[in-house]
């Protein structure tokens, strides 16, 4: 099934469109990036901001090397919002964070049921498309 959130065009280009590349990617993002939102919350609740701000400006890349862009997109807000050190706002921070931990724990999920053959390929018999013959 396809992934929602996941730009398949944009992460085959960084692995010159090899699927096994970009499925090793994909399960690489998935197994260490998961943890990634509790690790900026930790951060930010020990006033560690230089480091959560690497920390976003790291899954920022990771994200953009997979195509995951509504990812890449909430790391980029997060990153600026930390550009200084001390967030001004660190309600915007906690809310930017919290949009990022819920879209990252979807997209995990959803990684984590890609079939080997690629997203957008039906990865059980019950999900495949009928053929026009057999429907008769």
């Amino acid at each position: 099934s396809r992934v929602d959130g996941l730009d398949v065009e944009a992460g085959m280009r960084c692995v010159r469109n090899r699927w096994p590349q970009y499925r090793r990617l994909l399960r690489l993002f998935a197994d260490t990036r998961r943890g990634a939102a509790g690790i900026l919350r930790s951060a930010l609740g020990e006033d560690r901001f230089d480091f959560a701000r690497l920390t976003a400006h790291t899954l920022k890349g990771a994200a953009g090397s997979i195509g995951a862009q509504r990812i890449r997109a909430q790391a980029v807000v997060l990153e600026r919002l930390l550009e200084r050190g001390a967030p001004d706002d660190r309600l915007a921070a906690e809310t930017a964070l919290g949009t990022l931990d819920a879209e990252l724990q979807r997209l995990v999920a959803a990684l984590e049921a890609i079939d080997d053959r690629g997203p957008g390929v039906a990865s059980s018999a019950a999900d495949a498309p009928v053929p026009v013959a057999a429907r008769d």
